[in-house]
């Protein structure tokens, strides 16, 4: 059986037609929801916030087309700040911080004038998509955007590197000329600063790129972080990667300050 006349235009803003990235990431009515979302949300951009937001504007699509409800932006954004604070409180109540989570390493700012960039990859196998994840602050720790995005690797080292090149090009792309890349990956952190003696002959032409790309800078530096301080690049990465299974394809997700 089909289903005949289904109206594709958004709901929401009533313009484009609706798919996954303009629902989410493109309707004017959604850039207002993210950009009017609690400072402390956006600024810790850890994952849980995010998906919070994405179900959040899923509900609001669906009650608008099928319970005929009325949008009202100031009530929504109330709502959806609400709902996170609720869900940190509790799971502030279950689960206490361990003596070695109080120990872990945290990020650093970058020095003055300079953008940094973490860099994350989330790998399963060479028969899936990898998931990248990318923050970007400047050097009062102040948040400036995040991107997560997917491609396909043979192995995670490369994947590794590839995200660094992705990081590169989304500086170039954001007019940021003083950059700071950072990552969990020693070898390929080693391998951008010139020492490339740990990784395999197979990525030296993506740590060529990476060096070509950031020969345009007028100023960069890469340094080597442990995972436990890079885990909001992780938990983003893998968000990405699991995302191109339940979507059914591969996708980008953008937030900028």
């Amino acid at each position: 059986m089909h289903v005949h006349n289904i109206d594709d235009i958004c709901p929401l803003c009533g313009r484009e037609k609706e798919n996954v990235e303009h629902l989410f990431l493109h309707c004017f009515v959604v850039h207002r929801i993210w950009f009017a979302m609690d400072a402390t949300v956006l600024a810790s951009v850890r994952i849980r916030f995010i998906s919070c937001i994405l179900w959040n504007i899923w509900t609001l699509r669906c009650s608008i087309i099928f319970d005929n409800m009325q949008f009202r932006h100031v009530e929504f954004i109330h709502c959806v700040n609400c709902f996170i604070s609720n869900i940190e409180r509790n799971i502030g109540h279950v689960q206490a911080p361990s003596v070695s989570s109080l120990s872990n390493p945290k990020w650093k700012a970058p020095s003055q004038d300079a953008v940094k960039i973490n860099f994350d990859v989330s790998f399963v196998s060479k028969d899936l998509p990898i998931g990248m994840g990318l923050i970007a602050r400047n050097s009062s720790g102040e948040f400036l955007g995040t991107k997560g995005t997917t491609d396909i690797t043979v192995y995670e080292e490369q994947g590794e590197a590839t995200a660094a090149v992705e990081a590169i090009k989304w500086a170039a792309g954001r007019n940021i000329y003083v950059l700071h890349l950072e990552g969990d990956n020693k070898n390929v952190v080693d391998a951008i600063d010139g020492r490339t003696g740990g990784i395999k002959w197979t990525i030296n032409n993506v740590i060529l790129e990476c060096l070509n790309l950031l020969s345009a800078f007028n100023n960069w530096k890469c340094s080597h972080v442990k995972r436990e301080a890079n885990s909001i690049d992780d938990d983003i990465a893998k968000y990405m990667q699991e995302s191109t299974q339940t979507l059914n394809g591969m996708f980008v997700l953008q937030i900028l300050s």
